[in-house]
């Protein structure tokens, strides 16, 4: 296994810090600056601060056209990263199309996954931030397509809310919707 670089910090981490690097935003040009917001083609991932589902672990066989099948894979059922899908635009891309993949309309939430050990493999890559060749190793999240559930009123009479709501949450009035709502 190698040394990590970044001492002290877990892989998840370093992960998290890597992809949202490559998503930095700076003031837009281009279509967002004319008004209208590009085709979201990139996935922003938020850290799960804690997650309140019952947690367990579920077998699970994976199967991708990349690198095949993987049976029998360990799935832990806390989510670890809630993931949105993000327009970026820089310096160098104020279109934000270098190069653009299908647009995304699911949020994901991704799981700490363990399948059979795997040979490393190399494979060439070519993104926003060049081309070059890296090394797969073995799996570590699966992520999942998820919807948002529909915030449910606490209390119907705004501005003097005061209703139950799920933990982290509090019951706050909404104007545009009309009511108070968890949030």
């Amino acid at each position: 296994m190698r040394k990590s670089i970044f001492p002290g910090r877990s892989y998840l981490w370093v992960l998290a810090a890597a992809a949202l690097a490559g998503g930095s935003l700076v003031r837009p040009e281009g279509p967002l600056a004319q008004g209208f917001p590009p085709e979201a083609d990139h996935l922003k991932c938020y850290q799960v601060r804690e997650d309140f589902a019952l947690r367990h672990t579920e077998i699970v066989d994976l199967f991708n056209e990349q690198f095949g099948p993987e049976t029998g894979c360990q799935l832990l059922t806390t989510g670890l990263f809630y993931c949105a899908p993000t327009q970026k635009f820089s310096s160098h891309d104020p279109d934000g199309d270098d190069p653009r993949g299908p647009e995304l309309q699911s949020n994901f939430l991704c799981y700490q996954v363990r399948c059979k050990a795997n040979p490393e493999r190399s494979i060439v890559v070519d993104d926003q931030v060049g081309q070059r060749v890296i090394e797969i190793q073995d799996a570590k999240m699966l992520c999942t397509p998820t919807t948002r559930a529909p915030q449910e009123p606490c209390e119907e009479s705004a501005p003097a809310c005061g209703g139950v709501c799920p933990p982290g949450e509090t019951c706050e009035a909404s104007p545009q919707r009309g009511g108070c709502f968890c949030e």
